[in-house]
């Protein structure tokens, strides 16, 4: 992928006296520092200098020959600490300095935070401060942000009354002059120039640094113009310290600019099948799911419906699950029904997500599952939500793709991959693909008795975990599956959008995997194999 360039503008507010002035000392991310551009220090070094982190290292001058040079300047240059104060100046972009590109990045990861620390920052400069990104369409080293409406606004803080101090600029000044931003998860990966700045008086001091940004998503927002996002005469430029105060409460303060963008969740949702047997008491469901050290419940078909139901002080209660809901924890037998995609229950989006990172794994936890009487294969499916899973249920063409399963083998003990899930404590571990893009997915684990697990909707794709149970497979309509569904948000992944598994669709009741004799698979029996339904995982 392209390196992610990210211009860091830091604006901050300033008064006449040069002194109160201030810029942007350094860049820190990851615990590690990238020095920002000295403008009464550096002009005059020759070669560039490549300052370091240290004190001690901060006329540290480029020696090609040397491999251990400390962090180099990754922001644009700059004239001087003063402001710009023409709102129609190209200047409002990068600062006065020409925006010219540097040859070094900052390694930014999407959803880390960075922090600027400025030399120093007067608390009589006040204002609000900013945070906008715009993404380079064809890179960085010819890009300047400066027409067109490329940027869009991450963060920003202006002047809250009840906050002390209340404005963004000299809480700035309060956190030794530094500020921290988070940047967007879902954004794609790419080379992209990032405003940050407090305007003041009304001052403008923008400051461009490069950053790479990596782990991203799909989303590229945009929209805003700098130059042209500002008006000399607009309320939150226009106007008078003096009337904000904490006593005056009919002060209010709009931030120029516009909002700040609201990055779209991404969505996918696990759906899980367990194999089930004739007695309810043997049948399960999925409790919950683990990523990333955390567990996000699964829906409680036994008690989540009677909890919504109490009269509580009159209260509305709501509960919030990551898994879409299901009736009861019994089977689905009919493989032509629209249960099959994420069970019985609607398959009704839900607004919880977990978050999982491409690449990683996905425990799904059942409550109990019985060994040996519910016994079949074990298959884990996703599909893209073409757009967005609220509206996505994955009951029509062919959108799923299998990224896991186990059926049977007599080499080991135990053979059967619900046998398998029975010893491991009730659960099932899948990995998600590395190289799908981000996006909101359902996810389905089938446990084939066939059983099944329902699930939830969480970013532009669905996963669909499964187990069939095959203990009454012997005769047209004795398989058991039991899907859940689980919402996740899905990120750092690749380019890869695979798909062609419809759900119905997949399995026929005739077909050797579906229609079969659980007696016949014994460790003695050599001659019997067992062909997982579904078709084979996915190979990217």
């Amino acid at each position: 992928m392209k390196p992610t360039l990210v211009a860091l503008v830091v604006a901050a507010a300033g008064v006449e006296s040069v002194l109160a002035h201030g810029y942007l000392a350094s860049v820190i991310n990851a615990g590690v520092t990238y020095p920002g551009w000295a403008p009464f220090s550096d002009p005059y070094l020759n070669p560039v200098p490549i300052r370091g982190t240290h004190a001690h290292i901060a006329s540290f001058t480029r020696d090609e020959s040397l491999n251990d040079l400390p962090p180099p300047i990754v922001e644009r240059r700059i004239t001087d600490n003063g402001p710009v104060t023409d709102v129609s100046s190209k200047d409002i972009t990068c600062n006065k300095g020409g925006n010219v590109p540097t040859t070094a990045f900052a390694n930014i990861v999407a959803g880390s935070q960075v922090k600027f620390q400025w030399d120093q920052w007067g608390s009589s400069h006040s204002g609000p401060v900013m945070t906008y990104m715009a993404k380079c369409p064809n890179g960085c080293a010819n890009f300047k942000g400066d027409s067109g409406s490329p940027w869009f606004k991450i963060d920003h803080w202006g002047w809250d009354k009840t906050a002390s101090p209340p404005w963004g600029s000299d809480r700035l000044a309060a956190q030794g002059a530094s500020w921290t931003v988070t940047i967007p998860k879902s954004i794609s990966n790419g080379e992209y120039l990032l405003i940050t700045g407090t305007v003041g008086g009304a001052q403008f001091y923008p400051h461009c640094v490069q950053v790479k940004i990596t782990g991203g998503g799909s989303a590229n927002p945009s929209g805003v113009a700098l130059p042209g996002a500002y008006s000399p005469t607009e309320p939150g430029i226009l106007t008078q310290l003096w009337w904000y105060s904490a006593s005056n409460s009919s002060a209010s303060y709009t931030i120029p600019g516009g909002p700040v963008w609201l990055m779209k969740p991404t969505l996918i949702a696990l759906v899980i099948t367990a194999a089930a047997i004739d007695s309810v008491a043997g049948h399960g469901y999925v409790a919950s799911i683990t990523t990333g050290g955390v567990t996000y419940p699964g829906w409680a078909p036994f008690t989540d419906p009677c909890v919504l139901q109490l009269p509580v002080l009159n209260l509305e209660l709501t509960i919030e699950r990551a898994e879409r809901k299901i009736t009861d924890n019994g089977p689905v037998t009919d493989v032509t029904s629209k249960d099959l995609t994420c069970n019985k229950g609607g398959n009704v989006p839900t607004t919880l997500f977990a978050n999982v990172v491409a690449g990683s794994q996905v425990k799904f936890q059942w409550d109990q599952w019985a060994a040996n009487i519910h016994s079949g294969p074990v298959l884990t499916y996703m599909a893209k939500c073409t757009n967005g899973c609220a509206n996505f249920k994955g009951d029509s063409g062919s959108p799923w793709f299998k990224i896991d399963h186990f059926g049977y083998d007599r080499n080991l003990s135990p053979s059967w991959g619900s046998d398998r899930l029975s010893s491991q404590g009730a659960s099932w571990t899948v990995t998600i693909p590395k190289s799908i893009s981000n996006g909101e997915y359902l996810l389905i684990s089938t446990l084939m008795l066939l059983s099944a697990i329902e699930a939830s909707n969480m970013l532009s794709s669905l996963y669909r975990h499964e187990i069939l149970a095959l203990h009454a497979a012997g005769t047209v309509g004795g398989a058991q599956f039991y899907p859940h569904c689980f919402q996740i948000q899905v990120t750092g992944g690749g380019s890869a959008n695979p798909s062609g598994v419809a759900i119905p669709g997949i399995y026929k009741a005739t077909e050797p995997g579906v229609l079969t004799q659980l007696w016949w698979y014994t460790p003695s029996n050599t001659s019997a194999t067992y062909t997982i339904p579904g078709g084979p995982v996915w190979s990217g």
